[in-house]
């Protein structure tokens, strides 16, 4: 594992309860180290802090545990910002509060990074689409089959754009 980099997944949480517990335990199954994750929760109204707090404090094992609670609901930007601050890795990858990533999310993207010389800025997969009961509603994957060969093309099809479950991006 030496000369790996530090990587990040920073799951941002806003009133989530239903899958928060799920989305954390997805982070900390990660098959990836070193791996420090981030969990921000952007002033719920709901119980997704406690739930947080709960799932952290019951934590054991060697991966980094960051909690941030904001004081007042920052909006998705301004939380994203504030999860910047006080994370450390050289990669960053974005969890909401209800996507649940696969174990191997996070080495799957290091190492396609590191295969290609490191000089992607943002990264991006594909992703399987799930209804509140974890029943398989479609798959999303890139390249899109529309004709992309260019900008207005890209617009046009509403097909290409970055879902935030698949984005991770280099400090």
């Amino acid at each position: 594992m030496s000369g790996r980099p530090l990587v990040t997944i920073c799951i941002l949480a806003y009133n989530q309860e239903k899958f928060i517990r799920e989305a954390i335990e997805g982070a900390l199954n990660q098959t990836y180290e070193p791996l420090e994750i981030v969990i921000s929760d952007d002033c719920s109204t709901d119980q997704t802090y406690e739930i947080i707090s709960e799932v952290a404090s019951g934590y054991t094992g060697k991966k980094s545990i960051i909690l941030n609670r904001n004081k007042k609901n920052l909006g998705i930007g301004a939380q994203i910002n504030k999860t910047m601050d006080i994370s450390h890795g050289e990669l960053i990858i974005a969890n909401a509060g209800d996507d649940i990533s696969l174990s191997h999310r996070v080495e799957k993207i290091v190492d396609g990074w590191i295969e290609r010389g490191r000089k992607s800025f943002s990264i991006y997969s594909s992703m399987t689409v799930i209804d509140e009961k974890g029943n398989e509603l479609g798959r999303w994957a890139w390249p899109p089959t529309q004709d992309m060969s260019s900008v207005t093309r890209m617009i046009e099809s509403n097909k290409w754009r970055i879902h935030g479950c698949t984005h991770a991006w280099h400090r």
